[in-house]
């Protein structure tokens, strides 16, 4: 009877996980964008004065990120959570069910005792598996990206004709540097 909520409880939210770990993926590119513009694409140049911009830069998408991270562990946590509480909720159920039909004289003790032990050997492995598909789901979306890597070939076989050399120069005059 407790079987197809084990199917409501992970695969009712699976879209939502998947594409929630998607866009806290998007995010975080994102994040790692705009802290590559300020530290390699010198945004400015005395990095120390600039960390106002620099956090006005960072800041908007480490929010946004943070609450898709936030809901899909609020949905991954109700996935893995919900079939334990099902687990938990059966030997009630049985016991409920079987103490009336042992009142009534239609189950034995042991007969109850065996149903006990039997709720427990499906809903255990149940449980483990729907734990550990509400992880995969959640995984999904670094499992694309790692296969795109794997996958990624190099249009342009020649390196050099990626680098070519530039006309104007860039000339800094007047300029001193310190260290400690």
């Amino acid at each position: 009877i407790l079987i197809p909520f084990y199917y409501l409880g992970n695969y009712l939210n699976k879209n939502k996980v998947e594409n929630l770990a998607r866009l806290e993926m998007v995010l975080s590119d994102e994040n790692m964008e705009k802290a590559q513009d300020v530290v390699y694409k010198k945004t400015s140049i005395n990095l120390f004065n600039a960390w106002d911009l620099f956090f006005k830069k960072f800041n908007d998408i480490c929010e946004k990120r943070i609450s898709v991270t936030n809901k899909k562990h609020k949905f991954l946590i109700l996935n893995m959570e919900f079939p334990k509480f099902i687990e938990s909720l059966s030997p009630f159920v049985i016991l409920i069910l079987g103490a009336s039909l042992v009142y009534k004289g239609l189950f034995t003790l042991g007969t109850l005792l065996m149903f006990l032990q039997y709720s427990k050997m499906i809903y255990t492995p149940i449980t483990s598996i729907a734990n550990l598909i509400a992880n995969a789901n959640s995984r999904l979306s670094s499992f694309e990206r790692i296969r795109e890597f794997l996958n990624y070939k190099n249009k342009e076989e020649n390196y050099l004709k990626l680098f070519k050399e530039q006309e104007d120069f860039l000339k800094i005059k007047n300029v001193s540097i310190l260290n400690e």
